[in-house]
């Protein structure tokens, strides 16, 4: 059998690539013509034995010359026109060979940049979960010097820089350079005691925000956390709290310069139009034992055609937003409504009468005992009397405030949704369907234009890889 030749033009690149002396794109070249032609695969096969026999014979320097005059004999043999330079390539198979090369290099890069990418976010990564656990021992040491309390919702980030002394904590490596900020403290726990948190080993304390507040998910799908206890850890975006954004309903934790505290009684109002008034009612008495709260009134009236059903409960005032909203969630808020009364004045007036009756009292103690005279006597312990029984009901009043500042009342109604509300929430739910094609349809729209205009690049580059794949095809055949 006629061992077949090998291509003339590539003799000397395929010689190159068996000496390792050819460069990247050379080899690559080298390779791809070994794909599609058997004559030169055979003949490269042929040089690597003859150099492995060659430099296994010459060890031994007895037939050292023997193989010696073996080699220079074949290659005497040889035909002028194999040891010839080839001729050169045709420059249009030199387009071809770098315009597959070149896209080899493409296809790989596109593999590689995105596992770089992964790479470089774990990084940061763990540099933002080492930022956020130095924040978490801030704020923990900011609660043993303050009677277990957590930083304040609002002055978290001024509470705990004594305890860092370092701005750069707070800003997440992820984050574009100069933006601020990039962590927020989780407002259910906020300004609250430690010991009054009944998991603090899964209940977060700081999470990822962007500049609006929102939260964010910028580590490969998933973001850091801090939770109450110090440890904090990694979660993908879909195990992400939902109650951590919520509520925007936070109470004021500081002063702003006025009284030592301030004293904002809170009382909400929500109507909720529900499908099963009975089934709703249950859940909602769960959801407000949930928020912290009690049930103060809860009634029932239900007929064939239509019913209703109207609560009245107690809640921590900084759960009144988880609470609403947790109602809310039972069916259609027709209505919701938060009133605030400040009575900041009102306590601080009380706080200070009952402290100037107090020193009144003393000192009508004192001239009790030192009286002589039945008389006088009689009068100044009436006086007395007088000044005790105005600094209980005082004392009613500071324990009132407490009582209304401390938890908040929500009037919650629950109404049978009608046909006709069924009728209007199918128009609304076909009016969002409509909306969300017609956005699905500009999006689709956009990448088409973006298609339409890099067309004739993108039927380029197919017409040369086809091309190439059959001029390949056609070569190995």
């Amino acid at each position: 059998m006629t061992t077949p030749k090998p291509c003339a033009r590539w003799m000397e690149a395929i010689s190159a690539y068996a000496d390792h002396e050819c460069g990247l794109l050379e080899a690559i070249g080298v390779n791809l013509h070994l794909l599609g032609c058997r004559a030169c695969r055979t003949w490269l096969r042929q040089i690597r034995d003859d150099e492995k026999t060659f430099r296994q014979t010459c060890l031994q320097s007895a037939r050292g010359a023997d193989v010696t005059a073996n080699v220079m004999q074949e290659v005497s043999a040889m035909s002028n026109q194999e040891v010839i330079r080839p001729a050169p390539a045709r420059k249009g198979s030199r387009i071809i060979e770098l315009a597959v090369v070149l896209g080899i290099l493409a296809i790989a890069a596109s593999m590689l940049f995105p596992v770089f990418a992964r790479s470089r976010e774990k990084a940061r990564s763990t540099s933002c979960l080492s930022n956020m656990k130095q924040l978490a021992v801030g704020a923990s040491m900011f609660a043993q010097d303050h009677e277990e309390r957590l930083p304040g919702a609002v002055t978290w980030h001024d509470d705990i820089m004594p305890y860092v002394n370092n701005e750069q904590l707070f800003t997440c490596p992820t984050r574009s350079e100069g933006a601020k900020g990039g962590y927020d403290i989780n407002p259910h726990v906020a300004g609250r005691k430690i010991s009054d948190i009944p998991n603090p080993e899964t209940t977060i304390l700081l999470y990822e925000v962007d500049a609006s507040g929102q939260p964010v998910f910028p580590h490969n799908g998933g973001a850091n956390y801090a939770y109450v206890d110090g440890h904090c850890k990694w979660l993908h975006k879909r195990d992400h709290p939902e109650d951590l954004q919520s509520s925007g309903f936070v109470p004021p934790t500081r002063n702003y310069g006025l009284a030592a505290n301030l004293h904002i009684a809170y009382q909400a109002t929500v109507e909720v139009i529900v499908d099963n008034v009975y089934q709703s009612v249950l859940q909602a008495e769960a959801a407000v034992t949930k928020c912290g709260g009690f049930l103060m009134q809860s009634s029932l009236r239900c007929t064939e055609s239509h019913g209703g059903a109207s609560l009245i409960v107690k809640v921590p005032t900084e759960q009144v937003g988880n609470c609403i909203n947790a109602l809310g969630a039972l069916g259609f808020v027709a209505s919701r409504e938060i009133m605030g009364e400040d009575l900041t004045r009102r306590h601080v007036t009380t706080t200070r009468e009952i402290a100037a009756g107090t020193e009144r009292q003393e000192r009508l103690s004192d001239m009790v005992d030192t009286m002589d005279d039945d008389r006088e006597r009689v009068a100044v312990e009436t006086n007395l009397g007088e000044v005790e029984r105005q600094t209980i009901a005082q004392r009613d009043t500071i324990f009132d405030i407490d009582t209304r500042v401390t938890l908040a009342t929500i009037s919650a109604t629950l109404t049978a949704r009608t046909p006709q509300r069924q009728a209007a929430s199918l128009a609304g739910a076909f009016d969002g369907a409509a909306s969300a094609l017609v956005t699905l349809g500009v999006r689709v729209g956009s990448v088409a234009a973006w298609v339409l205009v890099f067309a004739p690049v993108w039927g380029a580059l197919l017409g040369i890889g086809l091309f190439s794949y059959r001029w390949l095809r056609r070569r190995g055949e």
